[in-house]
């Protein structure tokens, strides 16, 4: 099913918008656009000192792993809004995605 997306900050999100999980119409997988832009807005963060890294990254300097690394780990501080085509929104946590790459 085609969707839009976007990707948000979670401390910008609604609490309450996240926990609606019983109407969503999507699949709980994770594309390979969301992944990629996940991916490339964490890295961006944390070159422009945004955020600190969530995980231990004490022997990394590379950013762009540093994001890989917490978004397998399921610790980035970003959520994904889906708008499906009658218009509704849909929030997903990257913890409740399944991760296909």
């Amino acid at each position: 099913m085609a969707h839009d997306f976007e990707i948000v900050k979670i401390e910008d999100v609604d609490p309450l918008s996240l926990l609606d999980s019983e109407n969503r119409i999507t699949d709980a997988i994770m594309t390979n656009y969301e992944f990629t832009r996940l991916i490339g807005r964490r890295d961006f963060q944390l070159k422009n000192g945004d955020d600190q890294p969530r995980i231990d990254a004490e022997d990394e300097i590379d950013t762009l792993e540093i994001a890989r690394r917490e978004l397998y780990a399921h610790v980035i501080p970003l959520v994904i809004r889906r708008t499906v085509p009658d218009g509704r929104v849909e929030w997903w946590k990257v913890s409740q995605l399944y991760i296909d790459n």
